[in-house]
């Protein structure tokens, strides 16, 4: 029993330090935007941020569901006196009706409403990637390594609901192979909420599908999936309709434009304090090609059909509506490449000592 304890602490020790260390170098890097007149954290919380992004109402929209219920007592004491972070100035307090205590307050839940979902990633990361028999220094090891990715894949721009799509992204996927259902219904909907984009994830899903006697069963739920997505992103749009800016930006040509010329590849930007590749750089596509040429081959077959439904549907939107150079709107493939890590790791572990559990 103390085996296991010891066990599950330390587990837990690693994941709290890296998603700190992740975290810390997300809000370094971008806060919340706090006073971004047309995304930032009081444009999002009054509803008057401009399309697209407003449409991300899940954080935002539960922060003020708990700020104006709970108690003044319990605004004041954590807006006034344990309010902490980068909340550097409130200039953006006039755009609201709430009083500085009460902002600071849903600053705080939609700030850590996002720690906590990277958290929850990385555990449920460890859980998926242990299903396909990753073994347990990898299954550790992967999540981590890619959460400290995020500060550096958060280029051009780094928002909260970043870490709640990689949380229902994953949750998504160990649902699916749990045969969770019902639940997962509740997940898609409320991954929507937090990202529209969401439902371009759920085909990356069916791989994971079970194939059993209740195949039309588990294609209900997977069509239910898509209705369920489908309804909640008409729904908010509808309800955001007269907000500024376009439901989707389309930057093709300027894409285009971009990645044909050389110097994007030899771009560099602050990440962590320090110097680190910014976007698309040579160094972070030969990451991925050293990675790819690594693992691929050890990817069981339902995660290889995964990641090619996902860089299929990803990469045209990449291209088509994604912002120039931004990494992040690669994100459909973020799970593939914890898998293509883990795979990494235990290749090289199984090179450099054969006793280890093979790739």
């Amino acid at each position: 029993m103390f085996t296991k304890f010891k066990k599950h602490f330390l587990v837990f020790s690693v994941f709290w330090l890296v998603s700190s260390a992740t975290y810390s170098g997300f809000i370094a890097k971008w806060g919340l935007r706090d006073n971004d007149d047309r995304l930032g954290i009081a444009k999002m919380l009054s509803g008057t941020a401009d399309k697209p992004f407003v449409y991300r109402q899940l954080l935002p929209t539960t922060a003020n569901i708990i700020g104006d219920h709970a108690p003044d007592k319990l605004i004041n004491l954590v807006g006034n006196k344990y309010a902490y972070g980068p909340i550097k100035d409130y200039t953006s307090v006039s755009k609201l009706i709430d009083t500085p205590a009460k902002y600071k307050f849903k600053w705080l839940i939609v700030y850590w409403m996002g720690f906590a979902m990277l958290l929850g990633s990385l555990y449920l990361l460890r859980n998926i990637l242990s299903s396909f028999g990753v073994g347990p220094v990898a299954a550790v090891f992967a999540p981590c390594l890619f959460s400290l990715c995020m500060p550096i894949i958060q280029t051009v721009g780094g928002y909260t609901y970043d870490y709640g799509e990689l949380f229902f992204m994953s949750l998504a996927v160990y649902l699916t192979l749990k045969n969770r259902y019902i639940m997962l219904l509740l997940v898609v909907s409320l991954a929507t909420l937090n990202k529209e984009s969401f439902i371009f994830f759920i085909p990356a899903l069916y791989p994971f599908l079970p194939k059993s006697s209740a195949v039309i069963k588990t294609h209900i739920f997977f069509a239910l999936q898509l209705l369920i997505s489908v309804c909640i992103n008409l729904w908010i749009k509808t309800i955001y309709s007269i907000n500024a800016g376009e439901a989707v930006e389309v930057w093709f040509f300027k894409n285009i434009q971009n990645y044909l010329n050389p110097h994007t590849y030899f771009k560099f930007e602050a990440s962590y304090g320090m110097l680190a590749p910014k976007g698309i750089n040579i160094m972070t596509v030969l990451l991925i090609f050293i990675l790819i040429s690594a693992a691929w081959k050890y990817l069981d077959s339902k995660v290889r059909n995964h990641c090619l439904i996902a860089f299929c549907i990803n990469f045209p939107l990449f291209i088509i509506v994604g912002y120039t150079n931004e990494i992040r709107g690669l994100s459909f493939l973020y799970i593939s490449l914890v898998f293509l890590i883990a795979h990494t790791i235990q290749h090289y572990e199984k090179k450099f000592d054969p006793s280890a559990s093979p790739g």
